[in-house]
């Protein structure tokens, strides 16, 4: 959403990670943030500040 990288570039950041590994972490995210406004308010407002 922020990047520009792709799946596979991220995951190498994160210690190696398979690209699946951040597809399902996204995804898992996704779910959440529609789920739980506490959620949703916290990574708001952690995009507000990149």
């Amino acid at each position: 959403k922020i990047t520009e990288s792709s799946l596979q570039q991220i995951g190498m950041a994160f210690k190696k990670k398979d690209h699946t590994t951040v597809l399902h972490a996204h995804r898992k995210i996704a779910q959440m943030i529609k789920e739980q406004p506490r959620i949703k308010q916290i990574v708001d407002t952690i995009e507000g500040k990149l």
